[in-house]
C-alpha cells in the first residue's frame, strides 16, 4: 500500500518525520471530505491565535483596531482610515518621524506581517492540508499588495478568498475585485465615467482607470489568449466604475455610486451589458459570469492550477482534463478540486515541481515538528528571524510585497537564480540554529543523528543520503537535507 508522504508534499505542507504515514488513499479520502464538507473549514476562523499574538504585543487601543482589522472588511476600512488619518496629522505638524514610523508600522509591515502569521498557522497547526494549499494558490492568482494604501486591506481579503473558494469561480472572482483590498491596490476608487454625474457636475476631476479592468480579463479571467481589444477594456473598465470604498458618514464598506458610473451599455467582447442608475450596479456580476463561463477562462484556470500542483509544464491531457471539469459543472470549484487532486494522484510527476519559499519554508518546519514563527515583525530593516514576514521577505515571497498584479513565479525558474538560492542555504544554515526551529525531533537528532530511516524516508538518493550522514555536524546534516533537490522538489 502506497502511503501518504509524496501527495502530503505535492498537495499539502509535507509530513513530519516523528509521526507514522497514513496511506495515500486515507490522505485523498479526507482531503475529498473535508472539500464536500467545506463549511467546517470556511468557520474555522482561528481568530484567538492571532488574538493572542496582538495582545501581547500592542496597546489596547491600538490591540482592537488590528483585531478588527482582521475580522471584517468594515473592520479593515475603519483600521486604514484611522490610521491613514493619523499619519497625515503628524506630517502636518511636522512630526516627520512620528508619521513615517505610524505608516510603516501601522500601514505597511504589521497589517502583512499579520496576513504570513495566519498562513502559518493554517498551514502548520490544522490538517486542512490541501484546502490550504488550494487558498495559498488563489491568494497569488488574486494579487493584492501594499500599493495605493492596500496594505491594511490585506489580512481580511485574504481571509475573503479562503471562505469564498469553495463556489463558484464567478462568485470568487466577483468577491475579489469588489473587496476594499482590490478596490485600493488597482486605485479603482478614483474611476469615474467621462460622462457620468459626478464629472459632469466637476464634482471629481478624476478620468477612468483601466487597471482593475485590465487584470480581471488579463490574469484573473480569459488572458490575452482570447484576443481581447482596447475596446473590450474599455467597456470593462466601463463597468467597473464607481466601485469605491466608503469611509464616511457612519458607512464603511466598498460601494457601487451611481453618480460616478459610466451610464448606458457597455460592451465587452461583443457582448452589450444594459443598465443605468442603480440597476448598472449589476452589470458587473453579469460581465463576470460570462467572462468566467469562457473556455478559455477553463483553460487558463486549470493550466495555472496544474502548474502549481503537478509540473511547471503540465500535460494538456492532464490540463485539458480539469477543464473539461471546469466547463462541466459551470465552474463549479468544489468539483475542479476533487478533479484536481484525482489528476495529481494519478499524474507520474515526482520531482518535477520545485517548492516555492512559503512552501519550501513551511514544509521544513512540518517535517522537523518545529513550531509556527508568531511574532509581529518589528519595524527595524535588519531580518527578523521570529516573525514568519521577515523570513518570507528573505527569502523572496513575501504576500503583500509582490512586484507586479501577476503574483510571485509559479515555476523553478523563476526561483534558481544565485540570489534566491543562497538566502534559501543561508536560511536553511540559520534555521537548524534558530530558537525558533526547535522540537523534541530536532533535540533527539541533534544527540543521536539524522537516523538512515529518517534520511531514506525524505526520499533521498543513496549517494546523498551517505554524503548527509557523513556530516560531523548535526545542524549542517538538516540543513544539507532542506537545500537537497529531493527536499525542494516534489
Amino acid at each position: 500500500m502506497v502511503n501518504s508522504d509524496q501527495i502530503a508534499r505535492k498537495a499539502g505542507f509535507g509530513y513530519s518525520l516523528s509521526k507514522n504515514p497514513i496511506s495515500e488513499e486515507e490522505w485523498v479520502n479526507m482531503s475529498i471530505d473535508q472539500i464536500k464538507h467545506a463549511k467546517k473549514y470556511i468557520s474555522d476562523n482561528r481568530f484567538e491565535v492571532i488574538d493572542s499574538i496582538l495582545k501581547d504585543t500592542f496597546p489596547k487601543e491600538d490591540y482592537t483596531r488590528l483585531t478588527g482589522m482582521v475580522k471584517s472588511e468594515p473592520g479593515s476600512i475603519v483600521y486604514a482610515r484611522t490610521y491613514k488619518k493619523r499619519h497625515r496629522t503628524l506630517r502636518d505638524q511636522g512630526k516627520i518621524k512620528e508619521s513615517d514610523r505610524v505608516w510603516e508600522k501601522f500601514l505597511h509591515k504589521t497589517p502583512i506581517s499579520m496576513a504570513a502569521i495566519r498562513r502559518t498557522d493554517y498551514a502548520l497547526n490544522t490538517n486542512y492540508d490541501f484546502l490550504n494549499r488550494l487558498w495559498f494558490f488563489w491568494i497569488n492568482h488574486f494579487t493584492v499588495a501594499n500599493e495605493n494604501s492596500a496594505g491594511p486591506y490585506i489580512p481580511q481579503y485574504q481571509e475573503t478568498l479562503r471562505k469564498h473558494m469553495f463556489g463558484n469561480f464567478s462568485d470568487l472572482v466577483y468577491k475579489s475585485i469588489t473587496h476594499a483590498g482590490m478596490i485600493s491596490y488597482l486605485d479603482n476608487g478614483s474611476s469615474a465615467g467621462p460622462n457620468s454625474k459626478a464629472v459632469k457636475k466637476g464634482w471629481t476631476d478624476d478620468g477612468t482607470n483601466e487597471n482593475l479592468a485590465r487584470e480581471v480579463m488579463e490574469l484573473f479571467t480569459v488572458t490575452t489568449q482570447r484576443g481581447f481589444t482596447q475596446e473590450d477594456v474599455n467597456g470593462m473598465t466601463n463597468v467597473l466604475t464607481g466601485w469605491k470604498i466608503q469611509h464616511w458618514d457612519g458607512v464603511y464598506k466598498v460601494i457601487f455610486d451611481k453618480n460616478y458610473h459610466e451610464p448606458r451599455a457597455q460592451k465587452v467582447l461583443g457582448k452589450k451589458y444594459s443598465g443605468s442608475g442603480s440597476n448598472a450596479k449589476n452589470k458587473l456580476k453579469r460581465v463576470v459570469k460570462d467572462l468566467c463561463n469562457d473556455p478559455y477562462t477553463a483553460q487558463h484556470i486549470a493550466y495555472k492550477l496544474c502548474r502549481h500542483f503537478i509540473s511547471d509544464e503540465p500535460s494538456e491531457k492532464d490540463v485539458q482534463d480539469l477543464a473539461n471539469i471546469y466547463q462541466k459543472n459551470g465552474g463549479d470549484l468544489s468539483k475542479v478540486y476533487v478533479g484536481l487532486l484525482n489528476i495529481i494522484v494519478k499524474s507520474n510527476s515526482r520531482g518535477q515541481k520545485f517548492l516555492n519559499p512559503e512552501l519550501w519554508l513551511h514544509q521544513a518546519y512540518r517535517t522537523f515538528d518545529a513550531p509556527m514563527l508568531n511574532t509581529i515583525e518589528r519595524i527595524e530593516t535588519s531580518l527578523d528571524t521570529k516573525s514568519a514576514s521577515g523570513i518570507l521577505r528573505e527569502l523572496g515571497m513575501l504576500h503583500g510585497e509582490s512586484v507586479q498584479p501577476n503574483g510571485f513565479p509559479d515555476t523553478e525558474e523563476g526561483w534558481v537564480s544565485n540570489e534566491y538560492m543562497s538566502r534559501r542555504i543561508r536560511l536553511a544554515s540559520y534555521l537548524s540554529g534558530f530558537s525558533t526551529f526547535k522540537s523534541d525531533l530536532i533535540s533527539s537528532i541533534k544527540k543521536n543523528g539524522m537516523t538512515p530511516d529518517y534520511l531514506q524516508r525524505l526520499g533521498l538518493t543513496s549517494d546523498r543520503a551517505n554524503i548527509i550522514a557523513q556530516l560531523s555536524n548535526e545542524r549542517h546534516k538538516i540543513a544539507a537535507v532542506l537545500c537537497s533537490p529531493e527536499f525542494m522538489r516534489v
